[in-house]
C-alpha cells in the first residue's frame, strides 16, 4: 500500500511539474490532483485505524505492522480508486502530450502558488500566527490526554493533583506543603493560576487539560519571541512555534514537569520584553518585573533564569544610565534571589568531604558526567548547532536570550565542568534551556536562505523524534534511554497498565475509610495516589518508601520505628515472628495490610 501511495504521488508531482505551469486548472490535471488526494486520504485513514489497534498502550509503526480488517478494507478501496484515476489521467497526458482543457484559466500551479502565498501573507500581515501556534501545541499535547482518558499523563502529575487539593484547603502560597514524602517550600505560581478552574471543576479535571493549554502557550510564546525580537515574518514565527512544538525536550517538560512548563512560558515572555529593541519606560519596566517575578514563582530553574536575567538588566541599565531598567532589574533580582533561598530553605549546606556549599550545589557521582554528555548529544543535537549560530551572530539586540541560554546550559553541564560539585538536578537546567534553544533554532531556520525545502527537511527530522515519543510508537523507546529522567514509554501515565491504574484509583478510595491516626506506608508509585485521599498529611502520616520493598516487612517497620501501620504493596505478606499482618483489601495487583508489632497487638476484628 505504501508503494502505491508513493508511486501515485510522485507521478502526479512529475505531471504537475511538466504541465502545471502551462495549462489551465480547469483540465484533466484536476483528475491527477484528485487521484493523489484520494490515495493520501486512504493512506492516512488506514494508518489512523491501524495505529489504534493497541491503544492506549502502543501506536503501531507506520511501516511493516499488520493491518486490521477495517484499515485494510479502507486502504484497498481508496488506493484502488486513486491508482485508477491516476492511470487514466497520466496515460492520457502521456498519449496526448498535454491535458484535456475544459475551459481557459490560470495555470494550475499558479493557482496552488497563489493559495500558498495567500496563506503566508495571512500569517505575515495579521496576528493569525499566534492562535495558530497555540492550537498546534495544544493539539499535539492534548491527543495523548484523550488517548489515555481519564488517567493523567506523567509520573508526578497525580502528586500535582493531590498538592493542589492541599493548597485549596490551606490557601497559603508561602507555607510548607507535603510533597513526595516530605515537607517542601513549593513554588506557588501554578496553584494560583489553576485555583479558580479547580474550584469550578476539580483538581483532577484541571490537570487533564492544563498540560495541553500550557504547551500551547509555550508555542505561542516562542512565536511571539521570534516575531518581536528576532524580526521573523508571521509565517516564520509560526514555523518557529512548530519547531518548539515538535522538539522532544519540550515535550518531555510537558510530560510531568508541570511547574517548570509554566515557568518556561513566563521565561519566553520575559525574553520577549527584555530583548525588545526599545527604550525603557514605566510600562515596560513594570511588565518585565511582573514576568520575571512570575518566572521565579513558577519553578526553581525559572527562578535561576529570572535572577540571571534581572542581574543582566540591572548591570546593562546602570551602564546605559536607564533608571527604569535599573529599577526593574533591582526589584526582580531581589525577589528572585529571595524566592530561590526560600525554596532551598537554607543559604548553604554542609557536604562531608567537601565542606560548605551554597544553596543549589551538591556533590556528584561519576555517572553524572557520562549522562551529561548523553543528554547533550541526544537531547540538543538537533537544535543546539543552529542555536549556536544565532548566538554567534554579531547582534546585541537579543543579549538576554544569549545569556539565558548560556547560563542554563552551563548549569546543566556543571558535572563536566566542576571537579567535585555540580548544580543540583542538573538535568532540569539542561531541559530548561530547551524552549530557548528551539526558539533560537527556529528563528535562524525561518530567516535562513535555505528555502522551504530546508525548512521542511528540518521539521521532518524533529517530527521523526517527536511523534514516536509523543504517541508511544511501538518499539521506539531506545532514544529515551539516553537521557536522564526521560519517560521510556513516551507521553503515557506511569504505570501505563490498565489493571495497575484501576487498583491505584481504588486504593485512593479505600484509604479514606482507614483509621486516620495510623500511618500509611507505600512505595513511591503508590503513595502519590494515597495522597489524593489525605489532605495536608505529615511525613509520618503518609510514608513514602522509595524502591526498597524488596526488603522484609520487618526491616521496613523497624527502620521507620512504627508499632502499627497500613502497608500497601504488590507483595503478598504473612505473619512473622515479630509482626501480625491482617488483610484489609486485595486488588488485582495491590494488597493493603494492617501491620502491627506483637508487643502492640490489638484485636484484628476491630479493623
Amino acid at each position: 500500500m505504501w508503494y502505491s501511495t508513493v508511486v501515485v504521488v510522485v507521478g502526479v508531482l512529475l505531471d504537475l511539474r511538466a504541465l502545471g505551469w502551462t495549462y489551465s486548472y480547469c483540465s484533466t490535471l484536476l483528475l491527477s490532483l484528485l487521484s493523489a488526494l484520494v490515495v493520501l486520504i486512504g493512506r492516512v485513514s488506514s494508518l489512523v485505524i491501524n495505529c489504534t489497534l493497541y491503544l492506549p498502550y502502543d501506536v503501531m509503526p507506520l511501516f511493516g505492522s499488520r493491518y486490521t480488517r477495517e484499515s485494510f478494507f479502507i486502504s484497498l478501496v481508496l488506493a484502488s480508486v486513486g491508482v485508477s484515476l491516476s492511470l487514466v489521467s497520466l496515460s492520457l497526458h502521456s498519449a496526448l502530450g498535454r491535458p484535456l482543457v475544459f475551459r481557459e484559466g490560470r495555470p494550475v500551479n499558479a493557482v496552488i502558488a497563489s493559495a500558498w502565498n495567500r496563506l503566508r501573507l495571512a500569517f505575515s500581515n495579521t496576528n493569525l500566527y499566534l492562535p495558530s501556534s497555540f492550537l498546534l501545541g495544544f493539539t499535539l499535547r492534548f491527543v495523548p490526554e484523550l488517548i489515555w482518558w481519564p488517567w493523567h499523563i506523567g509520573w508526578d502529575t497525580v502528586e500535582y493533583v493531590a498538592h493542589l487539593e492541599d493548597f485549596m484547603v490551606r490557601l497559603n502560597p508561602f507555607a510548607s506543603y507535603y510533597w513526595m514524602g516530605g515537607l517542601r517550600n513549593i513554588p506557588p505560581m501554578l496553584n494560583l493560576v489553576v485555583l479558580v478552574p479547580a474550584h469550578a471543576f476539580s483538581a483532577w479535571a484541571v490537570f487533564k487539560v492544563y498540560p495541553a493549554v500550557a504547551y500551547g502557550l509555550l508555542c505561542l510564546s516562542s512565536a511571539l519571541l521570534a516575531k518581536t525580537v528576532f524580526r521573523t515574518s508571521g509565517w516564520g514565527a509560526f514555523l518557529t512555534s512548530a519547531i518548539t512544538a515538535f522538539y522532544v525536550l519540550n515535550l518531555r517538560i510537558s510530560w510531568d514537569y508541570q511547574r517548570q512548563l509554566l515557568g518556561s512560558v513566563f521565561m519566553l515572555l520575559s525574553l520577549a520584553v527584555l530583548d525588545r529593541p526599545e527604550r525603557w519606560g514605566a510600562k515596560r519596566a513594570a511588565t518585565a518585573v511582573a514576568l520575571l517575578v512570575c518566572s521565579a514563582l513558577s519553578h526553581e530553574v525559572a527562578g535561576f533564569f529570572a535572577a540571571v536575567a534581572s542581574f543582566t538588566l540591572l548591570l546593562k541599565s546602570a551602564l546605559n544610565r536607564e533608571l527604569w531598567g535599573a529599577s526593574a532589574g533591582s526589584i526582580a533580582l531581589a525577589a528572585s534571589v529571595a524566592l530561590e533561598l526560600w525554596y532551598w530553605g537554607v543559604p548553604y549546606t554542609e557536604v562531608p568531604g567537601i565542606g560548605t556549599l551554597p544553596a543549589g550545589l551538591v556533590s556528584y557521582f561519576d555517572v553524572d558526567a557520562s549522562e551529561v554528555i548523553s543528554y547533550l548529544f541526544a537531547g540538543f543535537g538537533t537544535v543546539l548547532p543552529l542555536a549556536l549560530l544565532s548566538l554567534l551572530e554579531r547582534d546585541s539586540r537579543y543579549i538576554y536570550c544569549k545569556i539565558a541560554l548560556a547560563s542554563l546550559l552551563l548549569a546543566g553541564l556543571s558535572p563536566l565542568l566542576a571537579p567535585y560539585t555540580s548544580v543540583a538536578v542538573w538535568y532540569r537546567f539542561m531541559v530548561g534551556a530547551a524552549p530557548i534553544a528551539s526558539t533560537l533554532a527556529g528563528a535562524w531556520i525561518a530567516k535562513s536562505s535555505g528555502g522551504w525545502k530546508f525548512q521542511l527537511a528540518y521539521i521532518t527530522l524533529l517530527m521523526v523524534l517527536a511523534f514516536p515519543f509523543a504517541y508511544t510508537v511501538f518499539g521506539a523507546t531506545k532514544y529515551a534511554y539516553s537521557m536522564r529522567e526521560f519517560p521510556l514509554l513516551g507521553l503515557t501515565p506511569l504505570p501505563n497498565v490498565q489493571k495497575y491504574l484501576e487498583d491505584l484509583a481504588e486504593v485512593a478510595k479505600v484509604v479514606k475509610n482507614l483509621d486516620p491516626g495510623t500511618a500509611v506506608v507505600a512505595p513511591d508509585w503508590v503513595a502519590r495516589w494515597v495522597h489524593l485521599s489525605k489532605r495536608n498529611p505529615s511525613p509520618s502520616e503518609l510514608v513514602w518508601v522509595w524502591p526498597r520493598l524488596n526488603s522484609t516487612i520487618d526491616s521496613i517497620v523497624r527502620e521507620l520505628k512504627l508499632n502499627k501501620a497500613y502497608l500497601i504493596t504488590p507483595l503478598q505478606l504473612k505473619n512473622s515472628t515479630d509482626l501480625v499482618v491482617v488483610d484489609v483489601w486485595n486488588g488485582k495487583v495491590l494488597y493493603l495490610y494492617y501491620v502491627e508489632t506483637r508487643t502492640n497487638q490489638t484485636d484484628p476484628e476491630a479493623l
